[in-house]
């Protein structure tokens, strides 16, 4: 089976290990060509069999025949085509854009798939394009030129490569950016359009030369390409990546350190899309990673005793009491303060940590999104939706970006929070829970009995686990969220509708409306998130892991 490995940090170890790639083959069989869109990827077998998956509903599959190539949308489209070997083109899957029923019958001698186009080019030179059109869409001439080698469609526009090495780019006629300016220079050898805006090619010496910009701000090429020579290289959504004359890949972005991570290894193709990527390594293995994310499932190595999932991003405590963050590197988010903390909390765009001396403090992407803390002492906070802190002597406290405000609950003495949006609730020191905020489908009202811990992170329902050992849920049960699986739990964490808890036999079990999948082994302590999920496993490492339904697509069976 063709799994993923992704890095501790962005470029060295190993912190996941799940199938995000082609399905598993016969021993003699090999994987011939792959390509990747938005969260489509389809490949090809050496016999010319096509599979497709991307883990929607419909997800469309290619008809029974044989194939040179195949080929998957970038965009939000489940729509793929493929070159037969006759050279006509077929489409399948969404026609709402009229890629499907707008191919024409000409014979091709290459295809590429943009974001809501096809393009193909002509035995004689020529190509044309044809989708694009909500309802429907015929085919429209290219340049009007002739002697193309190459062609790549982009969202709504298209570039030619030329037997001399010059470029020519041009955009549809319903086009709603204009094309990249092509260079003038040329002397290339192969070129790949972004969905959107920017291009990049190989030169004939090596090198790599980009253009353009992304959606029309300063973009990627604002970041110049990796130096060296390359075979091949790939634009896709903000990101691109090269294949070196080794067999090794190189990724750059302008917005994201995880976008650079790449899988190591030596490899014959590259295929870039928007949120994933696949490669084909020389000995036909399909490898693909979801690069966006990758940092949010990638802790760093060491020995941890508490670790807080967000929603892009993660915090953890070090035995040593310091703080590490890691995830989507935006603004000041992962750049948590010094000094030595005994607990941390991370919300959307924010995370606030309880220091050894019970003082708080909060960080943010961006300063004006801090929310200000209250002083005092205290020892726990829960910074999901509006932040609350439990001081020393029982009570409890919550503020917004603009100080403390007057939503606290009555008098504890309470052991455990837990907020959400609108509402919190927490565990008072006899076991009860009391609730305060919002009561939206009665998530504020919870069940009489005694509990250990509490969590109020769902959409509208809370979820704790008594004293018995025993999960209830209560709240919204629209989706099924309060029905956790029978047995006998130790602790739970809910986080925008991810639950997750860990058993008395220190596994963790997570369940709906997500499905997070969480790995073997025994932990400590877990945190869900909005799009992924973190755990303390015994030996003080930590694991994080992502949502199924988004970011882990089930590959069909061969």
């Amino acid at each position: 089976m063709a799994t993923l490995a992704c890095g501790g940090g962005i470029d060295e170890g190993v912190c996941l290990d799940y199938d995000f790639g082609p399905p598993a083959l016969d021993p003699a069989a090999h994987w011939e060509q792959i390509s990747t869109g938005y969260f489509g990827t389809c490949a090809l077998t050496t016999d010319g069999t096509a599979v497709c998956w991307d883990g929607t509903p419909s997800d469309p599959q290619p008809p029974a025949e044989t194939f040179r190539a195949v080929l998957a949308a970038k965009d939000l489209v489940s729509v793929d085509c493929g070159l037969r070997p006759d050279g006509t083109a077929v489409c399948w899957g969404d026609d709402s854009w009229g890629v499907v029923s707008g191919t024409p019958t000409d014979v091709f001698t290459q295809l590429s798939m943009g974001g809501l186009m096809a393009c193909g080019l002509k035995t004689d030179g020529s190509f044309v394009c044809w989708g694009g059109l909500a309802g429907g869409g015929s085919p429209a001439d290219g340049p009007g030129e002739t002697g193309f080698v190459q062609v790549s469609a982009g969202a709504a526009s298209a570039c030619g490569l030329k037997a001399d090495g010059t470029v020519v780019c041009w955009a549809l006629p319903w086009a709603y950016t204009p094309a990249p300016e092509a260079p003038t220079d040329g002397g290339f050898t192969q070129i790949s359009l972004s969905t959107l805006g920017f291009a990049c090619g190989v030169k004939t010496d090596g090198s790599i030369a980009c253009w353009g910009d992304l959606a029309g701000s300063n973009g990627l090429t604002s970041v110049p390409p990796p130096a060296g020579t390359f075979t091949a290289v790939e634009a896709g959504g903000d990101h691109a990546c090269a294949l070196a004359t080794d067999g090794t890949i190189v990724c750059w972005s302008v917005f994201s350190n995880a976008m650079r991570w790449r899988p190591p290894g030596t490899f014959a193709q590259i295929s870039v899309g928007i949120t994933q990527n696949c490669a084909l390594t020389t000995d036909g293995t399909g490898v693909c990673w979801r690069a966006e994310s990758i940092g949010r499932w990638c802790p760093p190595e060491g020995q941890f005793r508490r670790v807080t999932a967000g929603s892009q991003h993660s915090c953890g405590i070090r035995t040593d009491g310091t703080l590490a963050c890691w995830g989507d590197d935006i603004g000041d988010l992962l750049r948590p303060p010094t000094g030595t903390f005994d607990d941390v909390s991370a919300s959307f765009e924010y995370t606030c940590a309880v220091d050894t001396q019970g003082s708080l403090s909060c960080w943010a992407d961006f300063p004006d999104r801090v929310p200000l803390p209250p002083s005092g002492s205290f020892v726990q906070v829960s910074a999901y939706g509006q932040p609350c802190a439990l001081r020393r002597d029982g009570s409890v406290t919550c503020w917004s970006s603009t100080g403390s405000t007057a939503a606290d609950p009555d008098a504890g003495p309470f052991a455990s929070i837990s907020t959400n949006a609108d509402y919190g609730c927490g565990v008072k020191t006899d076991g009860t829970v009391q609730c305060w905020g919002a009561n939206s489908a009665g998530a504020a009202s919870p069940p009489p009995g005694t509990f250990l811990q509490v969590g109020a992170g769902g959409i509208s329902f809370t979820c704790g686990v008594r004293r018995d050992g025993s999960a209830t849920c209560w709240g919204d049960d629209t989706t099924g969220q309060p029905s956790p699986p029978p047995g006998r739990y130790k602790s739970v964490s809910v986080f925008a509708g991810n639950v997750c808890a860990i058993r008395t036999n220190d596994t963790i079990s997570c369940w709906l409306p997500t499905d997070l999948r969480p790995p073997a082994g025994f932990f400590t302590q877990v945190s869900a998130g909005n799009t992924h999920a973190c755990g303390v496993r015994i030996d003080g490492t930590l694991s994080c892991w992502p949502m199924d339904n988004i970011y882990l697509r089930a590959s069909p069976a061969p």
